[in-house]
């Protein structure tokens, strides 16, 4: 099992919301896929959909 390099959304949005975003925007670019993107950050599908929208 592969450790998990990334945060989780939640700990990056606390911190740095915009970062968040941004990080979850690059992620869905290089993999095309909103499932991969939530599972990385250990957050749902809605919300990376919710992030892609604005």
């Amino acid at each position: 099992m592969t450790e998990n390099i990334y945060p989780t959304y939640y700990e990056l949005f606390n911190s740095a919301p915009l970062l968040a975003r941004k990080a979850i925007i690059k992620a869905y670019e290089e993999t095309g896929n909103i499932s991969e993107v939530a599972r990385l950050y250990k957050t749902t599908r809605q919300t990376v959909q919710k992030v892609l929208r604005r």
